[in-house]
This record gives C-alpha cells, structure tokens and sequence, in this order.
C-alpha cells in the first residue's frame, strides 16, 4: 500500500523534527522506518491513533531482538509526542538489554593473565631443562 498524502506530511514533519533535535542521520532513518511501518500496519493516517493501537502494534513485534522493539517504542512516543502533538502517555514497558561481558579485560584481569603466563612459561622452560639434563646423564 503506498502511504496516503496525510502520512507522507506526517513522515516529513518526523524527520524535520528529528533533525532540529539534531538526531543522527542513522536515528532519524531509524525512527522514520518504524513511524513508515506504523503507518502501514494502521491502514489510514495516524492522526486518529491512539496509545491502544501502540500497543497492539508493538505486541505484533513480538520475537524480534530487544533492540528493534527499544527503538520502535522510542520512534513511536517521538512520533506522538513532538510531530502528531499528542500528550499521551504510552504505557508500554521498555523491554531490557541483555547482559554481555565486556570485550576488553580490566587492568587486574589482563595483569592477572599475564603472570600466570608468565609462570607457565618458566615453568615449561624448567621442565624443558631438566629433561634435557637427565638425557645427557643417562
């Protein structure tokens, strides 16, 4: 369905908005694909949306990553807050990030590893000698 000339000023308005808060260009593309399928998935224009069909829509999303349904909820309330100019309050709980282990070690870890190498590879050297003296001996 191609969106109808009412979304297509919506759509403008969003990313005039977006860039006069001085959004980054991947938010503002990012925010402008979620209002797009927002107002697809209504069927009409969103000025008789309401924060029922928020949620229905974003329980629609249901099973896409955490991220993607962080920023649809986030595009959503910009969309009705600041273009549509709805005081509406969306109670949708924001879903949480998963936990993941830092990819850089901290001071004591890496100084940690680097001992404990460092004992291994004496260690290994000792080992090394020591066979090699028992070989000579025999």
């Amino acid at each position: 369905m191609v969106l109808g000339m009412d979304s297509e000023e919506i759509l403008v308005r969003l990313s005039e908005e977006l860039r006069l808060r001085a959004f980054s260009p991947k938010t503002v593309k990012a925010y402008t694909f979620h209002a797009v399928k927002f107002l697809r998935w209504l069927g009409r224009s969103s000025l008789p949306a309401c924060p029922d069909d928020v949620r229905r829509y974003m329980l629609q999303l249901e099973g896409y990553d955490v991220n993607t349904l962080r920023q649809a909820r986030f595009a959503l309330e910009f969309l009705f807050r600041w273009v549509l100019e709805k005081k509406v309050k969306l109670d949708i709980p924001i879903p949480k990030r998963k936990q993941t282990l830092p990819k850089v070690l901290s001071k004591q870890v890496q100084t940690s590893v680097t001992y404990r190498s460092c004992w291994a590879i004496q260690g290994w050297r000792q080992l090394q000698y020591t066979l090699m003296l028992r070989r000579q001996s025999a």
